[in-house]
């Protein structure tokens, strides 16, 4: 058994002890970084989940303030995908701590160590779906999460998935602490920018580079950049563009790789335009297993179907450029709209009309006020009547001729393929 760290050795002394004279602390769940998670229980019986800060950090503004900021980002989101920070305060030792939902199942990372070789290519794209679900959300509140990984995504016993820890979240609104030129987030999942400590490069396009690195982690259990130590992984992610899809996965299908090689290019401009054109193409790769291996049910620990269905954001296709169909679209122009009533007119004379040959001159009968007609007699016997005025006779061609219709035949939808989704890229 390894040795014990002695971050955990000083989280475990908590366990027993009352946090704000209400919260007592039955179990350790994890140990992070700078923070450790308790299973907390208060005394009418509600239960709790405590992330309580590293007391030996607590001197540093800049850590606390990145703490802290945790839930006022993850509230903000609004996100059922995201888990909202209930309650904060302060242990009796001085220690800031937050109160959250206690959630039941296990992370990306527990899930990964009982199948080191990857989890099936379905239920890693539905957990990379569920994720970008919540990114969609996140930028459009400004908010960049920069700390994307397995340890990070939450699969609930129930098959939701929840994206954890916000704490090094940058919001757009607000003044980072970050200082230009410190590298934070953890390696293997860093785009470039981000690697290199480029603050101000780092955006939602950032976020995009890491859930193509955890769909790459999920389906083969290796780290991107992998190296002999931290610092080394970090200079490889500075550096070294990420092969082709087909050359880093072998075997890997033509949608999922054109997911990867979206997400992983070395220039932001390269990438995904966004999380929710990234979010598009893993559907298309999803939908697309399905109908090879015929399956419509949920994945073991992941409600593979549900996550779909749980969008906050809007499900519309904002982005144009990731559509599979590049054809023909009806032009929102005023003419196009006179064309169909046209035609409608022209197809409704047609079928009240006969086109027999014709081999006299057309005449139309003018009609004659009620005064001017002849008296109706009675007689039987009057059968003699003066016959009408015949009417002018008017020649076909000298009348109006009705203006052209324009009849707009739309081609057949081509089937859509996942691969042909296409990526919009800056110049």
């Amino acid at each position: 058994m390894p040795p014990t760290s002695p971050a955990t050795q000083a989280a475990r002394a908590r366990l027993g002890s009352l946090v704000d004279g209400r919260w007592r602390l039955d179990a350790l769940v994890a140990v992070g970084g700078c923070s450790a998670i308790y299973a907390a229980t208060h005394p009418n019986g509600h239960r709790v989940a405590m992330k309580i800060f590293d007391i030996e950090l607590t001197e540093n503004p800049t850590a606390v303030a990145h703490f802290l900021r945790e839930g006022r980002a993850a509230n903000r989101i609004g996100h059922p995908g995201v888990v909202a920070v209930v309650d904060e305060g302060t242990t009796a030792d001085g220690a800031p701590f937050l109160i959250m939902p206690l959630l039941e199942g296990e992370t990306a990372q527990h899930r990964l160590a009982r199948s080191p070789d990857g989890l099936p290519a379905v239920e890693a794209l539905a957990i990379v779906e569920a994720v970008l679900d919540v990114l969609v959300a996140a930028h459009g509140r400004g908010i960049v999460h920069r700390d994307l990984k397995p340890d990070n995504i939450f699969l609930e016993t129930a098959g939701d998935v929840r994206v954890l820890d916000f704490g090094i979240a940058r919001v757009a609104d607000s003044l980072d602490a970050t200082a230009y030129g410190m590298v934070m987030g953890t390696p293997g999942f860093m785009a470039p920018e981000q690697a290199r400590g480029r603050t101000d490069d780092v955006g939602p396009r950032t976020d995009v580079w890491a859930a193509g690195a955890l769909l790459y982690t999920l389906i083969t259990g290796r780290l991107l950049h992998d190296a002999p130590n931290p610092i080394a992984s970090v200079i490889r992610a500075q550096n070294e563009a990420v092969p082709p899809a087909h050359e880093l996965v072998p075997g890997v299908s033509d949608a999922i790789a054109h997911v990867l090689d979206g997400a992983l290019a070395f220039e932001a401009s390269q990438r995904w335009m966004d999380a929710t054109a990234m979010r598009w193409a893993v559907r298309a790769a999803l939908d697309e297993l399905r109908v090879k291996r015929g399956t419509t049910g949920s994945c073991a620990g992941v409600a593979v179907d549900a996550l779909g269905g749980r969008t906050a954001a809007s499900d519309a296709p904002v982005a144009m450029e990731t559509s599979a169909w590049t054809g023909w679209t009806w032009p929102p122009m005023p003419w196009v709209a006179a064309a169909c009533v046209s035609a409608m007119v022209a197809l409704f004379f047609v079928a009240t009309h006969s086109f027999s040959p014709v081999k006299a001159p057309v005449v139309a009968v003018a009609p004659h006020a009620a005064e001017e007609l002849p008296a109706r007699t009675t007689d039987a016997n009057a059968t003699d009547l003066p016959p009408p005025p015949p009417p002018p006779a008017v020649d076909v061609d000298s009348l109006p001729r009705a203006a052209p219709v324009a009849v707009v035949h739309r081609p057949a939808h081509p089937a859509a393929k996942s691969q042909e989704i296409v990526r919009t890229v800056d110049f």
